[in-house]
């Protein structure tokens, strides 16, 4: 999640000239206090930021009663989510003879067989 994050945070965005006259549009059409977060285009582009799904950003609040799962809870599940539903790729016949080589190699100076 924290590589995601630099990626996101550092990926260049320029807008391109359509993006800026549709911008510019809606911001004529509903001016400097109009309501945005209804309009149909904000909830169109509301998911292009990123957004973490591990660490939560929201405000601290000491007196709520159940403040749910702490960091290390949500890291824990989201491990055994990753556990749990990964396939692996098979590996090519290439790979597993250099694999068998490697560990020979490593037996030989080990002492072993």
């Amino acid at each position: 999640e924290i590589i995601a994050y630099g990626r996101a945070t550092f990926a260049p965005r320029p807008p391109d000239d359509a993006q800026l006259a549709e911008a510019v549009a809606l911001i004529d059409e509903l001016g400097p206090m109009g309501e945005y977060v209804s309009h149909p285009h904000t909830l169109a582009h509301c998911r292009d930021f990123w957004y973490p799904g591990t660490f939560d950003r929201g405000m601290f609040d000491p007196l709520k009663k159940e403040p749910g799962p702490d960091l290390v809870d949500r890291l824990n599940a989201r491990a055994r989510h990753l556990i749990e539903s990964h396939t692996p790729v098979p590996l090519s016949d290439a790979q597993l003879a250099e694999l068998d080589r490697l560990e020979a190699v490593w037996q030989r100076r080990q002492g072993g067989a």
